[in-house]
């Protein structure tokens, strides 16, 4: 396993953002009230929220904006951003580009888009702590989530109870007592169409939204969980010596309750280690790791040290696990509501 480090870096605040729109799997057209009820229970998902029209940058600004001003930071002197996402405004001129103005940062700022889903977040942390540290600036936005339901057609009942919209906005600043960040970053393409875009033939190579939908094959996703996923966090856990007592909260991406529990199983978890996000926001892509922090951990995040384990895993297929140890208490946000 190739375990990756970054220094001096140091989480100052996070901000996460869902559409004003929320809709319940208590009441889907194309499911029956009985099996309405069996979804939540067995896949832990009631509530999703949905974008009316909103884009990225919409769900982005006010999350963004607030968070600065939270943490006294001025736009002028965010030296980097980042973005991953999927679900861009558009597909030319890219959504980082177009952020960096509505923001008002520094046309010095260097801005980078990456489409990258639900490993997303783990992987944004190392790329920033890297870019970070090159730079003369002291701070960086890393920005990232998905409009999920452009992805997903209506009639598909399999994907349409399961996705939500969100966005998420960390700030992190260079501090040379910080401790180390610990990362393993891993690709397998063999499984890549496990989650994919499908056009309405199934042949078009180049299928984008509105014109396609999103194609997840369950089986697959699960096994790639209880396999690859359960792995790396073993072998990485072993090699970062760390252990179910010494972590304070595992934070996984969060897929389904059945993925998500049988994980947490297998890997020994502590339930109560073991934050959902799920019940009231779905699956947010990328967003879930952010999300859970925000609405679950608030508090203790916020008011004292812990050491944090992080795990997502999804398209590509990709699989990422973090750990943060003695995090510092950062700013947390309520979570806004656009």
């Amino acid at each position: 396993m190739n375990l990756l480090q970054t220094h001096a870096t140091r989480l100052m605040g996070l901000s996460v953002a869902v559409p004003q729109h929320r809709v319940s799997n208590e009441r889907l057209p194309q499911l029956s009230p009985t099996e309405c009820q069996e979804l939540i229970t067995y896949v832990g998902i009631r509530y999703r929220h949905l974008s009316q029209k909103q884009t990225l940058s919409d769900l982005l600004r006010p999350a963004v904006q607030q968070l600065l001003k939270k943490c006294s930071v001025p736009a002028q002197e965010v030296g980097l951003l980042v973005l991953i996402t999927q679900t861009g405004d558009q597909q030319v001129p890219n959504t980082a580009i177009g952020l960096q103005h509505i923001l008002d940062l520094p046309t010095s700022a260097l801005c980078i888009e990456i489409n990258m889903g639900c490993a997303g977040y783990v992987y944004g942390l190392y790329l920033v702590s890297l870019l970070l540290q090159s730079l003369e600036s002291s701070y960086a936005l890393f920005l990232n989530g998905d409009i999920s339901t452009l992805l997903v057609k209506e009639h598909n009942k399999g994907v349409l109870p399961i996705f939500s919209d969100a966005v998420s906005a960390t700030l992190l600043t260079k501090d040379e007592k910080a401790e180390p960040w610990s990362f393993c970053l891993n690709n397998d393409g063999k499984d890549r169409e496990a989650i994919r875009m499908i056009s309405p033939n199934w042949e078009d190579p180049w299928a984008f939204y509105p014109h396609a939908s999103l194609h997840v094959d369950g089986t697959v996703i699960l096994s790639f969980a209880l396999r690859q996923v359960a792995q790396q966090v073993r072998s990485f856990m072993h090699k970062t010596s760390c252990s179910e007592q010494s972590v304070d909260y595992f934070i996984f991406h969060q897929a389904n309750r059945i993925i998500n529990e049988s994980l947490r199983t297998k890997l020994n978890i502590p339930a109560h280690k073991y934050p959902y996000s799920l019940y009231h926001f779905g699956n947010t892509s990328s967003a879930t790791i952010p999300l859970t922090m925000a609405s679950e951990l608030s508090v203790p995040l916020s008011t004292r040290s812990s050491d944090l384990l992080l795990c997502g895993f999804g398209a590509g297929l990709s699989w990422a696990t973090a750990l943060l140890p003695k995090t510092p208490p950062f700013e947390i946000l309520p979570i806004h509501h656009v």
